[in-house]
């Protein structure tokens, strides 16, 4: 807990040196003409080369501005001196003290009896002194906004910063909550550029259903390229639970870098024996790590990965239910990368990483695109996929491992039939190679296409007084025919046999054969594919706005070789946003040869972005995944925000989620939030979750 506490008293201690001390260069001497100004007459002294003003005395030009009782200038030494109530304006400070001096040529100053800030903090201390490029703060006590008996707040008996390098020092740190001290360090030394350095630590507690009562104490520091936090939970059945998390973002020389690396662990104490999805016990000692990373380097090299372990099936679940509710398929695997205009080249692993779930891993997959490229008076592609391919289930078993070989070119044509009129003949070619100690398997599919597509473009000029108020709208619009037929150019040496597990694909799909070099069908098929798409902007004067976007194909006659159905669909959407703080989205799938539907999809948004927003959502998967949703929040005042979210599920007729959060904004900018939330239906989760928590707004 010590180095806990010496974390945050660090990290305050640079932020609020950053706040106070400014920017890391230099303030510029005052160097325009100056004017002093007073109630009572000025007075001359040393042959007029010192002047003194009494009464509300005020000297100033453009970068200084200095209030007091009493101002002294000594324009030899173009040195200036004020006391009574002190106020001085210079560059980004503003400092209100009893006694001031300041060096007119160099911007030094020395005040006593100081308060006053920079940005949202306020400090108060003994004396500051600026000399040179150090700036010293004595005897100190630094405030996020202002004193207040719940505010956070640094006490520390020095605080020194270089204005040049960003180096920061202090002594005799304090840390407090009000008057109470809750940690102290003793000595602190770092360098730092406080570009952004926010704080913010929590604490609360609450039930989560089966899990039981629980406290929490949570820490995130972040710097200006990552982000540090970490979380203690303590179950009263369960045990304890620390979460830790790094996550950084980098700007490099033609890239960038970044990831985050997080995880949990719990021993479970006195628990009742619980079982996963295969029946197998959950062991006492669980936890899951976390990694993801995306590494961009000389704009063409790409480096990516992502490890996501977890000890058993129901960890996850357990524990992070939000999280388990947005994403439950987890994917382990490593990727590397170079592109350039014309060309790519992928190599690409995935393996299984836990033990409870099914997958077919790839050790390697080595992937070369390139393409279309322009040559001979037409555009050619190609493709090379390798890769080696082993299925295993989630109880270990594998099958037999499967080297394959997808091979393809595509040579295309576009002539320009008339303005706006492009048609496409197009050919291509594809062989793939099996060989595993099961089959051996050998076979070519290629054929013919044509794509014809027709494109019109329209200004409309708008009144000055609309509705929607635009000087212009655009109205684009695009016709597609496309028609593709492909056969087999051999005999397959065997049956083809998938490898990996079929998978609806509830968006559209490409009908070219090249975009499938990666999919497990490979049969001939014939297809006839019409499109329509529109798009509408609206602008005014130097600004444009999307206000409709729409497309929809439909593929009128013949079969796509998918594994599980031969089927023709329909698939559109649109995407409606007359003002800016309204969305309106619909989306869907309809199978025209079983005439059902694979996937509907609704939503409205109103989004206020300050005081309020409101999502309405429908969705339907096939026919036993039928929910509507709906979150919002509302801003009540200043200090209140109110949120709510809700899950009803149309095949049960019941509500599988219910959920509303308060939260209030103390005096010493804590933040308080209280929030309850039902869930019903699913295995495991038939229970009600509260919390109540506090956490630190900002510092």
């Amino acid at each position: 807990m010590l180095s806990g506490v010496r974390l945050i008293s660090s990290s305050l201690l640079i932020f609020a040196s950053a706040l106070v001390f400014g920017d890391s260069s230099e303030p510029e001497p005052v160097d325009d003409p100056l004017t002093l100004e007073a109630d009572s007459p000025i007075v001359y002294t040393d042959k007029n080369q010192t002047l003194l003003a009494q009464g509300n005395a005020t000297l100033k030009n453009s970068k200084l501005l200095l209030l007091g009782e009493k101002i002294t200038w000594n324009r030899e030494l173009n040195q200036v001196k004020a006391s009574g109530n002190v106020s001085l304006n210079y560059l980004q400070y503003r400092i209100l003290a009893d006694r001031l001096t300041f060096f007119v040529d160099s911007g030094d100053y020395f005040a006593e009896k100081v308060r006053g800030g920079s940005g949202l903090l306020f400090f108060e201390a003994q004396s500051i002194q600026k000399t040179g490029n150090i700036l010293d703060l004595n005897q100190s006590t630094l405030h996020y906004h202002e004193p207040d008996p719940l505010g956070l707040n640094l006490a520390s008996e020095f605080l020194s910063r270089d204005l040049n390098n960003s180096a920061t020092e202090g002594r005799s740190i304090q840390l407090k909550v009000g008057n109470f001290t809750i940690g102290k360090l003793p000595h602190f030394k770092g360098k730092y550029n406080p570009d952004r350095l926010p704080f913010r630590p929590k604490i609360g507690f609450g039930k989560e259903g089966d899990l039981g009562w629980y406290s929490e104490l949570g820490l995130t520091y972040a710097s200006q390229n990552a982000t540090k936090s970490g979380s203690v939970k303590i179950f009263n059945n369960k045990g304890l639970l620390l979460s830790p998390s790094y996550e950084w973002h980098l700007q490099t020389t033609g890239g960038f870098t970044q990831g985050i690396l997080a995880g949990s662990w719990i021993s479970q104490k006195n628990s009742p024996t619980e079982y996963d999805l295969r029946g197998k016990q959950v062991p006492s000692e669980r936890g899951h790590v976390q990694f993801s990373s995306i590494n961009r380097y000389k704009d063409h090299w790409r480096l990516a990965s992502v490890i996501d372990w977890e000890s058993d099936s129901e960890f996850k679940r357990d524990f992070f239910r939000e999280s388990f509710a947005r994403k439950q398929w987890n994917k382990s695997f490593a990727e590397i990368s170079y592109d350039n205009e014309w060309s790519n080249l992928t190599v690409f692993s995935e393996w299984q990483s836990n033990r409870h779930e099914s997958i077919t891993q790839s050790l390697p997959l080595i992937s070369i695109q390139s393409g279309p490229i322009p040559f001979a008076k037409a555009y050619h592609t190609t493709s090379l996929n390798f890769s080696v391919l082993k299925s295993v289930n989630e109880f270990g078993r594998a099958d037999p491992q499967v080297k394959r070989l997808d091979l393809g070119y595509k040579i295309e044509k576009p002539i320009r039939l008339h303005q706006g009129i492009v048609f496409t003949p197009s050919w291509d070619i594809r062989h793939r190679t099996n060989r595993s100690d099961k089959v051996n398997f050998d076979h070519s599919i290629g054929g013919v296409g044509a794509d014809l597509n027709i494109q019109l473009h329209k200004v409309f000029e708008m009144q000055p007084i609309t509705l929607l108020d635009f000087d212009q709208v655009t109205h684009l619009t695009n016709f597609s025919l496309a028609y593709r037929n492909k056969n087999s150019l051999s005999k397959a040496s065997e049956n083809h046999l998938p490898v990996r597990p079929s998978v609806d694909n509830f968006n559209y799909e490409s009908i070219d054969l090249l975009d499938h070099s990666e999919s497990e069908w490979f049969e001939p098929y014939h297809i006839f594919r019409a499109g329509w798409s529109n798009s509408f902007s609206g602008h005014r004067q130097e600004s444009t706005h999307r206000l409709i976007n729409s497309r929809i194909y439909a593929d009128l006659a013949g079969k796509m070789p998918e594994l599980t159905r031969r089927s023709r669909f329909l698939y559109s959407e649109i995407e409606v946003t007359p003002w800016p703080w309204l969305v309106i989205t619909h989306s869907n799938k309809y199978d025209l040869s079983l005439n059902e539907y694979y996937k509907e999809s609704s939503t409205m948004r109103l989004i206020d972005g300050r005081f309020q927003e409101l999502s309405i959502r429908y969705s339907k998967y096939f026919n036993f995944n039928d929910f509507a949703e709906f979150s919002a929040w509302k801003r009540i005042n200043e200090k209140t925000l109110l949120s709510m979210l809700g899950r009803y599920d149309l095949n049960s007729k019941q509500a599988s989620l219910l959920g509303a959060s308060i939260n209030y904004l103390t005096s010493g900018n804590w933040s308080v939030e209280l929030s309850v939330n039902k869930r019903k239906g699913t295995i495991g989760d038939n229970s009600t979750e509260w919390r109540l928590g506090a956490s630190l707004a900002a510092f």
